[in-house]
């Protein structure tokens, strides 16, 4: 009897996940319908994943992705002349997810040199065709168009995201993060920027905190660095039970720092402005893929596989968005599936190794990642330096930007030292190395604070630092 039970109840979560959304994709009138509609189809997408979390295994997710990507080949096949061009009938019947390997594979560039109106699927109604754009922090700016049936299916789990780690309470302090919809009516949302207007925390921000009374925080790393730096400074106190952050990874060493000052744990939650999201923390701080919205690979250079363990790019299929298809497409980052099971019980172990773009290329033609470089600091200078940020220069030099510790001054000439003999010895001749000391390094109006940065970028930014030469 339990055995009939729970298939029964797989069967219906199977469906529900198979067609997220059915209801708004038939009708724009659903789509304006009512609230009691609204909240039906959202419990039945919460249930339905909650379900799947519990006892769905890594293959039968498996099995779920392999539908959609064939259901979402076909119609991109069928009425995307981009894919058209690129897709043959063999792409047409998957027969293991693995298959997807013979398709090619595709960047944010060769979409831009692409004709829009090649991209999208003219078929489909208006309303679903939501206009948006990335950053512009990867200085690849790229307008595009979300499907509004990844903004509903987004909003619907919102709380099962948010929860994927551990259980998460509202309300909900939001810095930043307006681009993503799907946290609008959370709580009490304020533009990261303001953060640095004394005049606006003690009139606004602290009152509202203090009507509020926030049990969590969402943000992104760069801003929960400016928030504490300001609670601390303004000696306010904040109880604070779980914080989520999206937009930037967190180093653990900083990550542990911003745990003990908040006193509560802080997971991270993984997506791109294309894809929406593509993966999740769990409670041991493992990213796990999120099998129901996306489908990721790890390849080479040429669009192959890599194996489990290795280190490549990551190629995202979105499975929401039908109006203009993701298919394979390298979002700029580079990872790879770890072996180990996790204790969690999820499966689909994933790690990022930083953006492909994140690399100092040297006129020799080698280069070095941004990632060592940060690993590095954290191990060697974490005492002494609170944030960095490189700038590629012209006539070949590296200016680096630093907040110093105030505890670190009785050392400076010391660390000041190893900090410059350490980025020589990676520069290796290729450029010069300037250091220089700053009050603080702002976010961007998205809430990012890039780690590297060219000199045509920081323009902007030069004005809001105050800084010495040493």
């Amino acid at each position: 009897m339990v055995s009939w039970i729970s298939d029964l109840k797989s069967r219906i979560a199977v469906a529900i996940l198979m067609r997220p959304s059915f209801l708004q994709s038939r009708t724009r009138a659903w789509q304006l319908g009512t609230d009691l509609a609204i909240n039906v189809e959202e419990t039945l997408y919460r249930w339905a994943l909650s379900e799947a979390d519990g006892f769905f295994s890594q293959r039968q997710w498996e099995k779920l992705q392999l539908k959609r990507l064939t259901r979402l080949i076909r119609q991109a096949r069928m009425h995307v002349p981009y894919w058209s061009n690129q897709l043959s009938a063999s792409h047409n019947d998957l027969l293991v997810l693995q298959d997807s390997s013979m398709i090619p594979s595709t960047t944010r560039r060769a979409f831009k040199k692409a004709d829009i109106r090649d991209l999208v699927d003219d078929t489909l109604p208006s309303w679903r065709f939501v206009k948006a754009a990335t950053s512009g922090s990867t200085a690849e700016p790229f307008s595009f168009f979300q499907d509004a049936r990844t903004l509903f299916v987004r909003r619907y789990s919102r709380f099962y995201e948010l929860s994927y780690a551990s259980e998460f309470k509202g309300p909900s302090l939001v810095i930043g993060l307006h681009s993503l919809k799907h946290l609008h009516g959370l709580g009490f949302h304020v533009v990261g920027h303001n953060l640095e207007d004394n005049a606006w925390r003690k009139k606004e921000f602290y009152p509202g905190i203090q009507r509020i009374c926030p049990r969590s925080i969402i943000s992104t790393p760069s801003y929960l660095r400016r928030l504490a730096y300001h609670l601390a400074n303004d000696d306010v106190r904040l109880e604070i039970e779980s914080i989520r952050f999206y937009g930037e990874g967190l180093p653990s060493y900083q990550r542990e720092l911003l745990e003990n000052f908040f006193g509560c744990p802080i997971y991270g939650i993984y997506g791109s402005q294309e894809c929406s999201l593509i993966a999740l923390q769990c409670k041991d701080y493992a990213y796990h893929v999120a099998p129901w919205m996306t489908y990721v690979e790890v390849i080479d250079a040429k669009g192959r596989l890599v194996p489990e363990g290795e280190i490549g790019n990551l190629a995202v299929t979105s499975l929401e968005n039908e109006c203009m298809p993701f298919i394979r497409y390298q979002i700029g980052d580079r990872g790879k599936f770890l072996k180990y099971a996790c204790s969690c019980g999820r499966g689909g172990v994933i790690q990022f190794e930083g953006r492909t773009a994140d690399l100092l290329e040297f006129k020799d033609g080698t280069a070095f990642p941004i990632h060592n470089i940060l690993h590095y600091f954290g191990e060697k200078f974490s005492s002494y330096v609170d944030q960095f940020q490189l700038e590629m220069r012209e006539h070949n030099n590296l200016l680096v930007r630093y907040v110093s510790c105030s505890a670190a001054s009785s050392r400076s000439s010391s660390y000041k030292k190893q900090i410059q003999e350490y980025l020589e010895s990676v520069v290796r001749g290729n450029m010069s190395v300037t250091l220089e000391v700053v009050d603080t390094i702002l976010p961007q109006i998205s809430g990012k604070t890039p780690i590297l940065i060219h000199s045509g970028e920081a323009s902007l930014r030069e004005s809001l630092h105050s800084t010495k030469v040493l």
